[in-house]
């Protein structure tokens, strides 16, 4: 198999157990293999002009990181990014009175 050749530009998460998802479009099929080392394929499918994948991995620490794909040609791709945290705690009362402006 190729390297990680398709790259959608680092990220860098600001905490623990956060998503990252990528995707990626190739403009042609041929030489196209697999979603990026340590990611999780969600979806893949291709036509005769194109080949589309998903991908995700939950990152166990806050760390900076890319969605990547193994292509076996070179290609004209787009790329995508997106991370996806835990809501934090619920604001305190007080916080609360203060954002609605009544206590």
């Amino acid at each position: 198999a190729c390297p990680d050749v398709v790259t959608s530009g680092n990220v860098t998460t600001t905490a623990a157990n956060e998503l990252i998802a990528g995707g990626m479009i190739a403009m042609t099929i041929s030489g196209v293999e697999a979603t990026g080392s340590g990611f999780t394929a969600r979806m893949t499918t291709s036509n005769t002009f194109m080949w589309m994948a998903t991908e995700d991995k939950n990152l166990a620490t806050a760390t900076t990181t890319a969605a990547t794909f193994t292509v076996g040609l070179t290609q004209d791709t787009a790329t995508l990014v997106a991370t996806f945290k835990e809501p934090g705690a619920a604001p305190s009362v007080r916080k609360r009175c203060l954002l609605l402006g009544v206590c």
